[in-house]
């Protein structure tokens, strides 16, 4: 059996008193697009590769979410995946060249590749979601024209679970703070994922393991009676190179 290797980050918070302040709400009403006489379509390409190694990730399961529907696949050797017959999106003009744009759903699945997996420091989070933006392209400049046969294309990029985060809650006279609510954030996507979260020992202290390698995240705490709250000061990158 291999021995699981893990990098420790401690990293310490210092929580101070909430401060609540209101926030309007938007409440126009959205209109409705005009309709198409047609719709675009066309192949979505893409690459499941680890972000550290640049090794590609065969055996993830992709599914692609577009207007209700869901279309499914698996990545080869190679790491790729492709979807055809997608709806390609909106008509936009760029510099001149007509393109088309859309907004996709990706959810990849490696809970199948981590169960075949041996190797503990070789797996992935079982599930990772991604909004993602793809143009497409393939018209002849100046030609608005609805047509097939275009393409788009999407990389994403997974890393192993080497690396551990420990840390310590304190309050503004940085005594430990206990029972905060400690919530680790995944800072790679947009908005921001909440990946886990722990409260903290009577010592203030906390960890997460089992958390990407190079993974950029935020830290936020949040006392037991809700008084007082915290956060890093920035965002931290985790080390990159941990290897086997």
């Amino acid at each position: 059996m291999s021995k699981q290797l893990s990098v420790s980050i401690r990293l310490i918070i210092a929580v101070f008193f909430l401060s609540i302040f209101g926030c309007s709400k938007d409440s126009s009403t959205p209109v409705s697009p005009s309709s198409r006489v047609t719709q675009p379509r066309g192949t979505i390409t893409g690459l499941v590769r680890n972000n550290v190694t640049n090794e590609p990730v065969a055996g993830a399961k992709i599914s692609l979410g577009y207007n209700g529907s869901v279309q499914s696949t698996t990545s080869d050797s190679a790491g790729a995946f492709s979807f055809a017959d997608v709806p390609a999106g909106q008509y936009m003009d760029v510099a001149g060249v007509p393109v088309f744009s859309g907004s996709y759903t990706l959810t990849v699945s490696l809970v199948a590749r981590n169960a075949a997996q041996t190797d503990q420091n070789k797996k992935y989070r079982n599930y990772y979601y991604r909004t993602v933006t793809i143009t497409f392209t393939s018209l002849g400049a100046g030609d608005s024209t609805s047509v097939n046969g275009m393409v788009g294309s999407v990389s994403l990029g997974i890393s192993y679970l080497n690396t551990t985060v420990k840390g310590q809650v304190v309050d503004q006279k940085m005594q430990p703070l206990a029972g905060a609510l400690v919530t680790l954030y995944d800072m790679t996507v947009a908005p921001a994922v909440a990946m886990a979260q722990t409260a903290t020992a009577a010592n203030g202290s906390y960890s997460f393991a089992n958390v990407d390698n190079g993974l950029t995240i935020q830290i936020t705490a949040l006392s037991q009676d809700g008084s007082l709250e915290g956060s890093l000061p920035f965002s931290y990158t985790l080390p990159a190179n941990v290897t086997t």
